[in-house]
Formats: structure tokens, C-alpha cells, sequence
């Protein structure tokens, strides 16, 4: 599976114009969507790489109530845990004026990771297209939880893939959720927030990659895509 690649990479000397400038890319995106179509949905990344990106955007001066966001993906733990990736988004992002957006969490306490990607699939499908979707990724190539060797990830790399699969990080048995390539991919605009020498390192080798299912982030490098870094 190759790709064609063309992305723009922007760097920043700070994190605090790193965060504002994403965080202000985002939030034009969203009103565009919002004036044209009357509403936008926002895909976020988890983890600890997007905090203060979100800390920016949940000030922003938005019709907030008109925007729906959801995790890119999702550890299979109850919102209650301090490693729910939408715990964190509801905790950092829908504050200030983001508080009247809309929520779509991945974890179903009375479903299993399989059960919940096909009741979630269909309700995905009312969302799609995608309006702006920020990821990260790892060190390993990964972004969401699409991980190189993860069960279900030539199936969730694939252009018939459902929007939301369950996967599993290689070695790690801990169970995941993510939205699927088709899905991620539908956003109109897509923004890669990296930080640190070794991340920029990573980009570099993932952008010499020949095959999406070894550098799964390389799918999203298309198009219009930006990434975002600062060391």
C-alpha cells in the first residue's frame, strides 16, 4: 500500500505560538464548516502531546454548540480513568466557550471493543465527512491507534474499512478502539501536532516509507495536510 505524499511541515521556536497558531488553523476551519454547512465535527488526538493546543482552542470565539468532538481513538477504560483520552478532552477542551460542543466518546461500559465499533460505526456515519482532524504520532510511526503489526490494521487501512475498528498495540494487551483510515481520512483539513527532535526524526524516516501498514501516519502525510512542530 504506497501513497502519494505532500504535506507542509511548519516548525515553531516555542510551544506557546506552536499551540496557538494549531489551535487558531483549527477554529478557522471549524467556522468555515459551520457558515457553510451549518455545523463541524472536530477529531482529537489523546495523550499528553495536544493539552495545550486544546487549552488555545476551547477560547475560541466559535458557535461551539454547533460542533461535535470525538477521540481519535480510545483505550478500552471508562471515562473515569486518567488514561480515557475523551476524560481528557472533556477536562481540557470543552471548557471556557468550547463548553457547548457536543461529545462522542468511543468507551461502551455495556459493550465489548467489537460490539461498540459496530453501533459506533453507524453512528460515525451521520458525522462524516470529518470537518478538521488533529493527530499525533509515536516514535513507532503510529497515529490514532493504528499501529504497525496491529490486529486489524490492514483491515482498518483499507478503503472499505468501517469508520471504527478495535486494535490492539503488538505486545501490548491492552484492548483499543480507533477510527479507521477511511474515516480519519475524510477530514477536510488535517493537522499532525509533533514535538522534539525525535519526533521530527520519525516524520523524516515516515515520509521515506514505502508502505502505510509499517508507517500508518504516512496515510494522512497527503493532500493539504499540515504538520505542526516544535522542539
Amino acid at each position: 500500500m504506497e501513497t502519494d505524499r505532500r504535506v507542509t511541515i511548519v516548525e515553531y521556536e516555542d510551544s506557546t505560538t506552536w499551540a496557538r497558531c494549531i489551535s487558531e488553523r483549527v477554529a478557522s476551519r471549524l467556522t468555515s464548516a459551520i457558515d457553510a454547512f451549518g455545523r463541524a465535527t472536530l477529531i482529537g488526538a489523546g495523550g499528553s502531546t495536544p493539552v495545550e493546543v486544546y487549552r488555545f482552542l476551547s477560547r475560541e470565539d466559535i458557535d461551539w454548540s454547533r460542533v461535535t468532538v470525538l477521540p481519535s481513538d480510545e483505550r478500552w477504560v471508562p471515562e473515569s480513568s486518567a488514561r480515557s483520552n475523551i476524560s481528557m478532552i472533556r477536562s481540557v477542551l470543552l471548557q471556557d466557550r468550547a463548553a457547548k460542543a457536543s461529545t462522542l466518546g468511543l468507551y461502551m461500559r455495556e459493550l465489548d471493543p467489537e460490539g461498540a465499533s459496530a453501533q459506533l460505526s453507524s453512528r460515525l456515519k451521520e458525522l462524516l465527512p470529518v470537518t478538521a482532524c488533529l493527530l499525533g504520532m509515536g516514535s513507532d510511526y503510529h497515529t490514532a491507534s493504528l499501529f504497525p503489526g496491529a490486529r486489524n490494521l490492514k483491515i482498518a487501512m483499507s478503503s472499505s474499512a468501517p469508520p471504527v475498528l478495535p486494535l490492539r498495540q503488538p505486545g501490548n494487551p491492552e484492548q483499543r478502539i480507533s477510527l479507521t483510515l477511511p474515516a480519519l481520512a475524510s477530514a477536510s483539513s488535517t493537522y499532525v501536532a509533533i514535538r522534539g527532535a525525535d519526533k521530527m526524526k520519525a516524520l523524516q524516516s515516515a515520509l521515506d516509507a514505502d508502505d502505510v501498514l509499517e508507517a500508518p501516519i504516512t496515510a494522512f502525510l497527503t493532500g493539504d495536510a499540515e504538520v505542526h512542530h516544535v522542539n
